[in-house]
């Protein structure tokens, strides 16, 4: 994990874009292998995401926002989104990155500049 002496102000810049939560550069580590995934929820928001698509967000994350009180871990990737919740060891719901909302987007582009550097 990046300490404020490492992070070159990439945390304080990324909060300032209106994420909320505790971040985690790099991302929280996950065993993917004992995921399910709720195909329901999923599937009422039309997201059409395929298993494989929602365990490479996790995999290729570049950073993890945990929510709820340490319940949800949320991971962004370039290619999408996928929040896991930790107690019932399940991916909520995964999306695509044409999904990000305005805010997720600034924070993506912070992340690329920074990686970059």
């Amino acid at each position: 994990m990046l300490t404020d002496r490492q992070d070159s102000g990439i945390i304080e810049t990324i909060k300032k874009t209106g994420i909320k939560g505790k971040l985690h550069i790099p991302p929280v580590q996950i065993d993917t292998s004992q995921l399910t995934i709720d195909w329901n929820h999923i599937d009422e928001r039309n997201h059409d995401v395929t298993l494989k698509e929602a365990m490479s967000f996790i995999e290729t994350a570049d950073i993890s926002i945990s929510k709820w009180n340490g319940q949800f871990e949320n991971y962004y990737s370039v290619s999408g989104a996928a929040f896991i919740n930790l107690k019932t060891n399940e991916i909520r719901t995964a999306f695509k990155a044409d999904e990000y909302d305005d805010y997720v987007k600034k924070m993506m582009e912070v992340l690329e500049a920074w990686k970059k550097k």
